[in-house]
């Protein structure tokens, strides 16, 4: 499949959000269960929004999928710099 594998472990997972937000209709439906090991998710500080930092251990829940080129725009767009 082509495209850039992506990993999501926070407000992405839900599939309207996800559907909304890289406009690409029923892309939910190739999220497949991960795992990332050595990280922890946690709030971003001043934010509703969960981040990732390095912890020895620890693994956060999440899912990967393949998304195109424009898909890929849309998601950096609204995750921002930081991410």
């Amino acid at each position: 499949a082509a495209g850039v594998l992506l990993c999501l472990y926070g407000t992405l997972l839900g599939p309207r959000v996800l559907q909304r937000r890289s406009g690409e209709r029923g892309l939910a439906r190739r999220l497949r269960p991960a795992r990332l090991d050595g990280w922890a998710r946690v709030g971003l500080r001043g934010t509703p929004y969960p981040t990732l930092v390095p912890r020895p251990g620890a693994w956060t829940p999440g899912a990967v999928l393949r998304a195109g080129p424009e898909a890929r725009r849309r998601l950096a767009a609204y995750e921002g710099a930081q991410y």
